[in-house]
């Protein structure tokens, strides 16, 4: 995605860093020692060893970082940020199940060696905690987990732009790859999101935001901020703009809750409850099937299944429980961290399908074509059958 031709090009230059700031791609020490403690958990001979490890690597480093990430989230409510005030339970809720899932997967490593473990722990934790995050905001913001999944492509398609991890997830123009966040920076992402007058009337000219296109607001915002700032605080200061408001808040108790339902809720609770239940049987059938097909054909399947509205398949199955990110990745035959990276563009175009299962385009078409077939036969699908 190319800059518009109808907005300046900004001026952006690599800042030169601070004295006191590390190098742009060296090692943090920090880093060292929890890959470390990884690699000791992970060929530890015996279980005593390997849960010393694992319980150093979760106190020092893994739980600090899933709380920063979440902290940056839902610390905004202190603030008088964009999208009110939050329970403490459901921070904690979000904290606990990135913490779970990223020691599950570690456990599927150290269990099984022929498992790719992560290439970078403490990426991959804040990577874990961000999802968490985003699911639990399209389960009770539908509006702005749309933001987010837009904000992200964005950032992950624009040669323009660049996230990167450094103790957290970082976004800018891609020439400050690598830099650190500023208090600048940070405090003037926040001020967006609290009072963007300034901003509207220095950067903006006075011009009404809601009138600009995603990749122009997004390159203003980062002129304005002049240095690279956490992800997190992105996405409340795009809200603030756009005035993306979510009224209807579900609950996260209910972990089963239908997504279409947020938008339309149906007027007859009973009526609503039997449809909601004969959509889980059917949606636990369906996976009950797609799970026990060859993994080439899963994938092909899966990875550019689309259900309701923006949703993807893969995001229908988690977020009403039928199966999780780590069972579709090894049915799919791929690790957790190759479905990670591509979440946010689901569905996904064949030749990038075709990429990440390591096949051609024409046998991506073909295996999706044989799966679709397996299941009419053995489901009686009808020919409109998700393609």
């Amino acid at each position: 995605m190319g800059f518009p031709r109808s907005v300046p090009r900004f001026g952006w230059k690599r800042r030169r860093p601070d004295a006191n700031e590390p190098a742009a791609g060296s090692m943090d020490p920090s880093k060292n020692e929890a890959e470390s403690l990884l690699c000791a958990y992970l060929t530890a001979p015996d279980e005593s060893l390997g849960a010393s490890c694992l319980n150093a690597l979760t106190r020092r480093y893994l739980e600090p970082t899933v709380r920063r990430v979440v902290r940056r989230h839902f610390g905004y409510d202190a603030e008088g940020g964009a999208w009110g005030r939050r329970a403490q339970e459901d921070a904690e809720d979000v904290a606990r199940d990135a913490l779970s899932s990223v020691l599950t997967h570690l456990d599927h490593c150290r269990r099984d060696p022929s498992r790719e473990r992560p290439r970078d722990v403490l990426a991959y934790t804040a990577a874990t905690a961000e999802h968490a995050f985003a699911s639990y905001l399209r389960r009770t913001h539908p509006a702005m987990g749309s933001l987010i999944r837009r904000l992200r492509h964005l950032l992950a398609s624009d040669p323009a732009f660049a996230t990167w991890f450094d103790g957290e997830t970082l976004c800018g123009v891609t020439g400050w790859r690598g830099l650190p966040a500023t208090r600048k920076s940070l405090v003037r992402i926040k001020a967006i999101a609290t009072d963007p007058a300034s901003f509207l009337g220095s950067s903006l000219n006075g011009d009404d935001p809601q009138g600009l296109d995603l990749v122009t607001l997004v390159h203003h915002i980062f002129d304005w901020v002049q240095d690279p700032i956490p992800l997190a605080h992105l996405f409340p200061a795009m809200a603030k703009l756009w005035s993306i408001e979510d009224e209807t808040v579900v609950s996260l108790d209910d972990e089963r809750h239908n997504l279409s339902e947020v938008a339309s809720p149906a007027p007859d609770p009973q009526h609503a409850a039997i449809e909601k239940v004969d959509l889980q049987e059917h949606l636990r059938e369906l996976w009950n099937e797609i799970g026990q097909l060859p993994p080439g054909q899963c994938g092909a399947l899966l990875l550019n299944l689309r259900a309701t509205g923006d949703l993807s398949g893969i995001e229908i199955f988690e977020l009403t429980g039928i199966a999780t990110l780590e069972e579709m990745a090894a049915a799919m035959g791929v690790t957790g961290e190759d479905l990670a990276r591509v979440y946010f563009d689901l569905p996904l175009k064949d030749v990038v399908v075709a990429g990440i299962l390591h096949v051609s385009v024409k046998n991506v078409t073909s295996m999706r074509f044989d799966a679709r077939e397996k299941l009419r036969k053995r489901l009686s699908l009808s020919r409109d059958f998700p393609s």
